[in-house]
């Protein structure tokens, strides 16, 4: 039954999170732009950077609220919430061609297991 509630969860999520079909191939140039812009590099593009944070960090906030889907502890940071999830990305390109919010919700529940 909390499996069957989850799908349904993820579902609404990833509909309410991105308007359009936005899967992995699509969020790698904005995801690379971010990692540019972490570097310090001066010709990343901070729009499509901010676009990627704010995505990565829209996932984390629905997981996060109210079911306890992911538990993190309140210390964590918008930068380590979005390094786990490109860390994750980069671990596993076979999942590219999924939805993004799929990948990132993958890359949550792994790191913050409720136990």
């Amino acid at each position: 039954m909390k499996s069957l509630v989850f799908g349904i969860l993820l579902q609404i999520l990833c509909i309410s999170v991105s308007a359009q079909f936005y899967n992995g191939h699509a969020m790698l140039p904005k995801m690379r732009e971010f990692q540019k812009m972490t570097r310090g590099e001066s010709n990343a593009s901070q729009i499509e950077a901010a676009e990627f944070a704010g995505y990565v960090l829209a996932v984390f906030d629905a997981l996060s609220a109210g079911d306890n889907l992911i538990c993190s502890h309140s210390g964590v940071t918008q930068l380590q919430v979005t390094m786990i999830a490109i860390n994750y990305i980069n671990a596993h390109p076979k999942r590219w061609n999924e939805p993004a919010c799929y990948i990132i919700t993958a890359a949550f529940l792994e790191a913050f297991e409720c136990k």
